[in-house]
């Protein structure tokens, strides 16, 4: 569970202090000290985060206005250009 707790923590937040790193044994040390009950909820929200920089990135992806118009129309046209060509060609494979 530390392990997870780890690697979720470093790789969708970033922690600001006047220490230049935090090692590993750290982290754990302090998670280990705490109740189980907030290491349950620490996990929870760690994961919470993990889940909502996932979906972030995934958004991301599909902004508006990331594509121009222009492209849609022309992929739009390029992808009924090959589908009409496939068709004839297999119309005409067929007589």
């Amino acid at each position: 569970m530390i392990a997870y707790l780890w690697r979720t923590a470093f790789r969708t937040m970033s922690f600001k202090s006047d220490r230049g790193d935090i090692r590993y044994s750290e982290v754990a040390e302090l998670a280990l000290s705490m109740r189980p009950k907030d290491q349950l909820k620490l996990a929870e929200e760690l994961k919470r985060a993990g889940l909502k920089a996932k979906w972030d990135e995934i958004l991301a992806a599909f902004r508006p206005n990331s594509i121009s118009d222009r492209e849609i129309v022309r992929t739009s046209k390029e992808v009924r250009r090959e589908l009409w060509e496939k068709r004839n060609a297999a119309s005409a494979r067929r007589r």
